[in-house]
């Protein structure tokens, strides 16, 4: 009897179910990887001389009701945000405020339309109406990227301006995808100022500092077809003596930007025994003695003085070795050795190195890199073996008096095969160009330069793989890339992905060629 009373129970729950009109997500069957459609809307994509109050667009299956309306770029921009929400399969958009008279507005939905299901979103959907008798049609097509590594911004705006007063909200504005690109669809054809740039404070309004920044040197002709245009992002700060960070006997004074050349003077004065510039010359390293409570900094380039007073760091620190990893190394690699300090001296005989721990190494070349801050050890070395490098006490020197602690190095090699040479040779005029090669992680493994009496460029040692190489073309010759200055209308140097999917074999030399 109880089973008769569970049966019919559940016939009447189907029946139930079966009379009712709203409409309900389905379950099951096979994965659905494909993104919604737009089989409808009220009014038609791309009306004339719209006075509605609202839009609904249908699609052919059911929507993810948590809709981001920070996703939707609705141009030219309304005072008041349109309210956008889900019902099933509907998008509705409800407008807060009259419409102008004789526009065009371009609704561009971002990543923001996904299915309820798997989230497959809908990439690069847009929709227009015009209030007048005609649609713009200007569109503008483009992508951008970071100027110093050429990689992809994750967000930024894109925006066209009238006039040069950019501290305000763009006529229109669009955000990039995430291969980089983006576009402007319905536009009022004419001439604009472009720039991107990071929006961090997110009111759609470029502010010095908001971070980084791209523009066309000129105004570009938006018309119903246009060609497309690159923007290249970089910092847009000025050149200043940002902050001085301390590390016992070392200070950074780190700058804003890259600087070519400092005058440096402290009160009272230092005894400054060594300076050296970072890669990207915007950090000043200086080591240095003093025995003041305070001490103040004063740094005078491009004919301006800044001064900056800290309190002085009197702990001293001795002389050691950076962490440095050599497993799996070529044979034919040289040994580097990095420090903290700057090096003066060495005692060649207070260097071992045993092969296998037992059978001592002869024939060891000893170096000081104070460039790099280094020793190089050169000796000969066997395919798949382990070497143990013994540095007795006091066998280096720093430029303060201090001597090293007895430390040891292991080193294991690899075959010789498991390692190959990139040689680029230029062709034609390259001019000063700086050539950086990065390895599938996208880690910058060396870094080269052509000028007018160096026409061939070597990568020694690399391990087998994939690497890309980029170039910067170095206007001012001095040797790094130079940024830009958004106020002054200077654009970074340029940098160009030379070559990619560079495949290094083991046991083989490279040959590539370099052409601008």
């Amino acid at each position: 009897m109880k089973i008769r009373l569970d049966f019919i129970t559940s016939m009447v729950t189907i029946m139930l179910c079966a009379g009712c009109a709203n409409e309900m997500a389905p379950t099951g069957g096979a994965k659905d990887t494909e993104p919604p459609k737009m089989v409808s809307s009220k009014p038609e994509n791309e009306s004339l001389r719209f006075k509605g109050k609202s839009i609904k667009i249908r699609f052919n299956e059911y929507i993810d009701y948590t809709i981001n309306p920070g996703e939707i770029q609705l141009t030219p921009e309304m005072e008041k945000a349109p309210l956008f929400y889900v019902e099933n399969k509907t998008l509705n958009i409800v407008f807060k405020e009259p419409l102008k008279p004789n526009t065009t507005y371009n609704f561009q939905f971002g990543n923001s339309i996904k299915d309820v299901t798997e989230k497959n979103t809908l990439v690069g959907f847009s929709y227009c109406i015009s209030t007048g008798d005609s649609l713009d049609k200007g569109a503008l097509n483009g992508e951008v990227k970071y100027a110093s590594d050429l990689q992809i911004p994750e967000d930024c705006i894109i925006g066209l301006y009238s006039d040069s007063n950019f501290n305000k909200k763009p006529l229109y504005y669009a955000k990039n995808y995430k291969d980089g690109t983006f576009s402007f669809k319905n536009i009022k054809s004419g001439n604009y100022y472009v720039v991107a740039f990071e929006d961090v404070n997110g009111n759609r309004i470029y502010e010095r500092f908001d971070g980084d920044v791209g523009f066309l040197s000129s105004k570009t002709m938006v018309k119903d077809s246009s060609e497309k245009i690159k923007l290249l992002l970089f910092p847009d700060i000025i050149k200043s003596l940002d902050r001085i960070l301390f590390d016992k006997d070392k200070n950074y004074l780190a700058f804003s930007k890259p600087i070519d050349k400092i005058e440096i003077s402290a009160a009272p004065k230092n005894e400054i025994e060594y300076s050296k510039f970072n890669e990207t010359h915007d950090t000043l390293f200086l080591w240095y003695k003093n025995k003041a409570d305070s001490i103040t900094y004063q740094s005078k380039y491009s004919g301006t003085t800044y001064s900056i007073k800290t309190k002085a760091n009197n702990i001293k620190d001795s002389l050691y070795f950076l962490n440095n990893t050599f497993e799996g190394m070529s044979p034919l690699a040289d040994i580097i050795l990095s420090t903290n300090h700057p090096l003066k001296s060495h005692t060649k005989e207070k260097f071992t190195i045993l092969e296998d721990s037992t059978k001592r190494v002869d024939g060891i070349k000893i170096n000081l890199k104070n460039q790099d801050l280094c020793v190089s050890l050169s000796f000969t070395k066997k395919e798949n073996k382990t070497y143990y490098i013994m540095i007795e006490d006091s066998a280096l020197v720093d430029i303060f008096g201090n001597y090293n602690r007895k430390n040891i190095q292991k080193i294991t090699t690899t075959k010789e095969n498991d390692f190959g040479n990139l040689i680029l040779k230029a062709v034609g005029e390259t001019g000063n160009l700086i050539v950086e090669l990065f390895d599938e992680r996208n880690q910058k493994v060396e870094k080269g330069l052509f000028t007018s009496s160096t026409k061939v460029v070597r990568f020694n040692h690399l391990k087998k793989g994939k690497y890309k190489l980029l170039g910067t073309i170095d206007e001012n010759n001095n040797g790094y890339w130079d940024s830009g200055d958004f106020k002054k209308g200077i654009q970074p140097e340029l940098k160009i992905l030379l070559k990619e999917n560079i495949e290094i074999k083991g046991g083989w030399d490279v040959d590539a060629e370099i052409k601008l």
